[in-house]
């Protein structure tokens, strides 16, 4: 990717919802030299910032209160700036890792595709990739699109990738503050639900997972790249 020139060629538009999300995103890149960091929680903020500052990236979740992050994507990848300058880059930053979103994002345009809960260091790492040209994607979802393209390749079916059950949002939310630690009434205090509720996502998680306790259920998803 080659930097451009003008006053905001090194700025990086953060799009997140999650306001604990949005703060390490913030912070982590705030540290990456000559960046100025833009954040927006919907789709409509996207594009007013991305009109006044023209930013260099795009870090881009899926699920946003105003529709889907792909969107986005879409608008940012296609549209080129006057004089023939490049288009955005973007990369999806999403607690969603099936095959079939993965696939959609790259035909979208985007040229990375990270799963939330790695840490920020190597967050940082793979968004100062992207700045230098370079396409990333979590070690999960290379794997797993490894096994599907050898799979496809021998004409048999990819063991585990397209047949597991995926995960809904709010249950990868629980899921990450369970493995952090947090107990369901904690977990539900910070999702702003009731302890049933809580409860009800565990208990799907669970099933999904084919586990039955908290300790199989941080293995497991670890084991499939969930966490």
């Amino acid at each position: 990717m080659t930097a451009r020139t003008g006053v905001s060629e090194y700025s990086v538009l953060v799009v997140e919802d999650d306001s604990h999300e949005l703060e390490a995103m913030r912070e982590m890149l705030s540290a990456l030299p000559d960046i100025m960091v833009l954040v927006a929680a919907t789709l409509e903020e996207a594009r007013q910032l991305a009109r006044r500052h023209r930013p260099l990236l795009a870090i881009v979740d899926l699920s946003l209160p105003d529709g889907n992050g792909l969107t986005l994507v879409r608008e940012f990848s296609r549209e080129a700036e006057p004089a023939g300058r490049p288009p955005i880059a973007c990369v999806v930053r999403t607690v969603f890792d099936t095959d079939a979103q993965v696939l959609e994002a790259l035909v979208a345009g985007a040229q990375g595709y990270l799963v939330k809960g790695e840490s920020m260091e190597l967050t940082r790492q793979r968004i100062a990739a992207v700045l230098r040209g370079e396409p990333v994607v979590s070690p999960s979802i290379a794997r797993r699109l490894l096994v599907a393209m050898v799979a496809r390749e021998g004409g048999v079916a990819a063991p585990g990738v397209e047949n597991e059950e995926t995960l809904t949002a709010r249950e990868h939310d629980v899921l990450r503050r369970i493995a952090t630690g947090l107990t369901v009434a904690e977990v539900a205090r910070e999702l702003a639900v009731s302890d049933n509720t809580v409860k009800t996502h565990l208990k799907s998680v669970y099933r999904k997972l084919d586990v039955r306790s908290r300790a199989g259920v941080i293995t497991v998803a670890r084991d499939r790249g969930l966490l």
